[in-house]
């Protein structure tokens, strides 16, 4: 079975094929966003294809391009945060 028909039967439909990437392309931009110099101190942007996006269309759907409501929530974040912290044994949650 080849690629496209593995995809196809994991994403539902071929015309979700363009969201797949390969690992280097997954990762681009996670990379960038750790160590580029460009976002050094610039912290609560969201990044997408290696590039700052601006705020998206609210339509509740998970596929799509933008940050959007449901991609980004501050209040999530600040709690993710201090919960990451406390699982390595830093701040008021260890």
């Amino acid at each position: 079975m080849g690629t496209f028909f593995r995809l196809t039967e994991v994403l539902g439909t071929p015309s979700l094929i363009w969201l797949a990437k390969s690992a280097q392309q997954g990762e681009a931009t996670t990379a960038v966003a750790a160590v580029g110099e460009e976002w050094e101190g610039r912290r609560g942007r969201y990044l997408e294809d290696c590039e700052e996006v601006k705020r998206g269309k609210d339509d509740g759907e998970n596929v799509g391009a933008g940050r959007v409501q449901q991609t980004f929530d501050e209040g999530e974040e600040k709690s993710l945060w201090g919960d990451s912290l406390g699982l390595v044994g830093f701040g008021a949650h260890a």
